[in-house]
């Protein structure tokens, strides 16, 4: 993610709207909202928030 700063730009603002949004119902606490992996395992959290199949939008970056 070091080259694409703005898939972990993004992962931070949902999470952080969630914690808002949710908090302190029906989620008890911002802390129980986090960016993980599928993979994570013995975790902590109630949410997790994964991007996945990110694809480059060529109508968008296509000069026309």
């Amino acid at each position: 993610m070091a080259d694409y700063p703005i898939i972990s730009d993004v992962s931070a603002y949902i999470v952080r709207k969630l914690r808002e949004k949710m908090c302190p119902e029906p989620i008890p606490s911002p802390n129980n909202i986090e960016i993980s992996s599928p993979a994570s395992q013995d975790v902590d959290y109630l949410v997790g928030v994964y991007l996945y199949n990110i694809e480059e939008d060529l109508q968008v970056t296509t000069p026309g």
